[in-house]
């Protein structure tokens, strides 16, 4: 069962929504707070949107566990080589009821996985929200994108990226030996073909002058 249908019935099934539960928009400015957070670059504002112990789970890769863990993955994450340009929510649902909550939703973002090289991604997310300190704070969280598997989520497109640069650079040193092997190829050929017609030569003068004595 895919991993977000099989978190989406464990939260229909959760105690807090068989008690009136009620849409809350102070849920979505901790999510609004995390946005625009993530389009800053700042991993610190980004952590501090999360429980000290909740838990995300980005898509290809194992779940991270801890805000200090979490604050440590978006750090990598900004001083790579793919940057989020643009970033929206569309909330489908958002609710709470007691000290729990949740929202569910879309979402969509521009990568710019090289310089002026753009990639549109969407893709859909729930957050499980618990209070702490009185503020309203991840508890747990899981996305995907709608892309398939290999480009999958910000993370993979930043292995994505080098990957091609890599690519690219060894076509274009495959090219160079080839020319170069080619150039050896032809000289090695040359100079095969001048020792042979010297050794010819060599042989066939003797002849003559023992014939001419």
């Amino acid at each position: 069962m895919n991993t977000t249908l099989a978190l989406a019935s464990l939260v229909m099934q959760s105690p807090f929504l068989a008690t009136a539960a009620r849409p809350d928009p102070d849920i979505e400015k901790t999510a609004a707070a995390y946005l625009k957070a993530v389009l800053a670059g700042d991993a610190t504002a980004v952590a501090a949107t999360f429980r000290s112990d909740a838990v995300e789970m980005p898509p290809c890769r194992p779940l991270i566990q801890g805000r200090a863990a979490i604050e440590q993955y978006y750090r990598g994450f900004f001083a790579g080589p793919v940057k989020i340009t643009e970033f929206t929510f569309s909330h489908m649902e958002t609710a709470s009821t007691g000290d729990s909550g949740y929202t569910a939703g879309t979402y969509r973002q521009k990568l710019e996985v090289k310089r002026g090289v753009l990639v549109d991604d969407t893709g859909k997310f729930v957050v499980i929200v618990k209070r702490e300190a009185g503020a309203w704070r991840a508890a747990y969280v899981i996305y995907n994108s709608d892309r398939p598997p290999a480009m999958q989520g910000a993370p993979a497109a930043a292995l994505l990226a080098p990957l091609a640069s890599l690519l690219d650079y060894y076509r274009e040193q495959g090219a160079l030996w080839l020319v170069r092997f080619a150039c050896l190829s032809v000289a090695a050929g040359i100079g095969l073909g001048l020792r042979r017609l010297l050794r010819q030569r060599a042989s066939v003068t003797p002849r003559r002058q023992a014939i001419s004595w």
